[in-house]
């Protein structure tokens, strides 16, 4: 689902996608970069209030996004 939305609303965005598995997230950004999306990764456990931190200090440092996708890989129910 997570992947849905970031097509959605990621499409003539800048698209930040945060996900703990590193694998996932690498291939998910691979093919969102190859069908033309602006998409950085941001390898992190978003249910971690320090690694929001961190990302946050990563995300100044880069250009103007316009939308997050947190936890990608997610399904409904899981923590």
């Amino acid at each position: 689902m997570g992947v849905a939305c970031a097509r959605r609303i990621g499409s003539g965005a800048k698209l930040v996608l945060a996900e703990i598995d590193g694998s996932k997230l690498k291939a998910v950004t691979q093919s969102l970069a190859y069908e033309g999306y602006d998409v950085t990764a941001v390898e992190m456990d978003v249910s971690d209030a320090a690694a929001l931190l961190t990302s946050r200090s990563v995300l100044r440092h880069s250009a103007r996004f316009q939308a997050w996708c947190g936890r990608i890989f997610t399904e409904p129910g899981q923590r």
